[in-house]
């Protein structure tokens, strides 16, 4: 069975959102022209936009001819651009607890449909093995349930697509980018039980084990991820993409010793356009500064030359501002804070990290070095090390009174009660905002906690004043939303 051709899912990029668009089949296993006359004429029913007429021409036919996989098929697609009409304006966005896909009875029909068609398929095969299992209609079928957002289901189907057709490399490409939407909004947890599913049934397969170790970290799943990359490196001890994402994670969980001893072989493979070689000096920086000195004039030297795997411009960039740095017998806190802000900006997280330990080696108390490092840790959504980075800088605030920071301290404490929110701690969270010394600002933000907390009254006064006073649109929009909401309306 042939598919087209599948884009590599990179999760490990940093972010993970710049994957791409969200992926919205449209009619995902419905050609144009095949089969018999009766498809035909149904498939230019749909084509042509006239769904309710191509779904009752199905629905007749498959009463006298209910085996018709084909004509199964043409009805499957019509109850999928009925949902895919309906949830295409949410696709990148998450779902609110307890709230219903929209199009979700639309999507239920149009799973069934194709599992009966699955079934049938099934049922003919017993009788003749040679009939094609149609890997299309299970592909199909996964994709609506991820479309769906049904993650039982697409998990369910996943694996059985998986172990019945393991050895079509291009299907797996397909299941593997499937979990696509997932990553664009942020869903780690939901895409990494997926890809264990289909890791399970292609063990050695590269792109998804690194694609499953990226998912399992950013899902807080942080050592589970790390053992998973490793698996790649147990049958391809070579394989710089892995080398390269077992240095990453390493820096994120501030290992610089063993991340340096991952970059370094990476760096030599020219890995990431020239980035190995920068999370290699920046790795080296925290612990031995004039062998982190002598890598980054190996890499000017190289790069001069380079034909093959020449680096990025952003590489050479950070290089070179690395040296500037390196350079300075004695740099200060504030030289190298300024490096790591860069190395942040650049999106180059590993490097951040390993920048502001050496800045707050040489000042401890350093508060806006300690901001910095939650908002790395936040964008890793490493949640529970952003709340202590937050916390550290303003107990080291309230240490020195007489000291000016880069920093303020509610700039700390809105950071900390958003950071404690995303955790789950409300009321650590209302504690935190309570103690700004401007509240207006962060109205919503505490309107939302003093929702969890059941606190409907207060949090309905609240977004009545983010609707009379928000500066931003999605907020009070949201404000609005909540308050026509029955939870809401019925205080009055």
């Amino acid at each position: 069975m042939s598919h087209a051709r599948s884009h590599r899912l990179a999760l490990w990029l940093a972010g993970a959102a710049s994957c791409g668009a969200a992926l919205a089949s449209a009619a995902p296993i419905l050609a144009q022209s095949s089969g018999p006359a009766q498809v035909q004429k149904l498939k230019k029913l749909y084509f042509d936009g006239k769904i309710d007429d191509a779904e009752k021409e199905a629905l007749k036919h498959l009463e006298a001819a209910p085996n018709d996989v084909d004509v199964r098929i043409v009805l499957a697609n019509c109850y999928h651009r009925r949902a895919m009409d309906l949830s295409k304006d949410t696709e990148s966005v998450s779902l609110e607890p307890g709230q219903e896909t929209p199009g979700a009875q639309w999507f239920a029909k149009s799973i069934q449909e194709l599992k009966e068609a699955l079934h049938t398929v099934e049922e003919a095969r017993k009788k003749d093995p040679s009939i094609p299992r149609r890997s299309d209609i299970w592909l199909g079928l996964c994709q609506i349930e991820q479309e769906a957002r049904d993650i039982d289901g697409l998990v369910d189907c996943t694996a059985e697509t998986a172990a019945k057709f393991a050895d079509d490399s291009q299907l797996m490409d397909l299941l593997r980018d499937n979990v696509r939407p997932f990553i664009i909004r942020q869903e780690y947890d939901k895409a990494a039980a997926v890809l264990q599913a289909l890791a399970e049934h292609t063990p050695r397969n590269r792109d998804t084990l690194l694609a499953l170790g990226r998912a399992q970290y950013l899902s807080g799943k942080r050592a589970e991820g790390i053992s998973t990359i490793g698996k790649v490196l147990d049958f391809d001890s070579g394989e710089a993409e892995a080398q390269y994402q077992m240095a990453e994670l390493s820096a994120y969980e501030g290992d610089f010793k063993k991340a340096a001893r991952y970059f370094a072989p990476a760096a030599r493979q020219g890995a990431r356009q020239g980035l190995a070689q920068i999370g290699l000096v920046t790795a080296m920086h925290t612990f031995d500064r004039h062998t982190a000195i002598e890598f980054v004039k190996h890499a000017e030297n190289k790069w001069k030359v380079a034909k093959r795997s020449a680096p990025s411009t952003m590489a050479l960039n950070l290089n070179a501002q690395l040296g500037k740095l390196l350079q300075q017998s004695i740099p200060s806190a504030l030289d190298v804070l300024e490096v790591a802000r860069m190395l942040s900006a650049a999106d180059f997280q590993p490097g951040a990290l390993a920048e502001l330990q050496v800045a707050l080696t040489i000042d401890r108390g350093m508060a806006e070095a300690l901001f910095l490092q939650a908002n790395v840790y936040a964008r890793l959504f490493q949640h529970d090390r952003a709340a202590a980075s937050l916390a550290k800088g303003l107990e080291v605030m309230e240490q020195q009174p007489e000291r000016t920071f880069g920093v303020s301290r509610d700039e700390l404490l809105s950071s900390l009660g958003k950071e404690q929110f995303r955790l789950g701690r409300f009321e650590d969270a209302l504690a935190s905002f309570s103690k700004l010394s401007n509240t207006e600002p962060y109205a919503y933000e505490i309107a939302l906690t003093n929702d969890r907390l059941g606190r409907q009254a207060e949090a309905a006064r609240l977004f009545h004043q983010v609707v009379e006073k928000g500066a931003d649109p999605q907020q009070v929009d949201d404000a609005r939303r909540r308050l026509a909401s029955p939870s809401y309306q019925n205080l009055h």
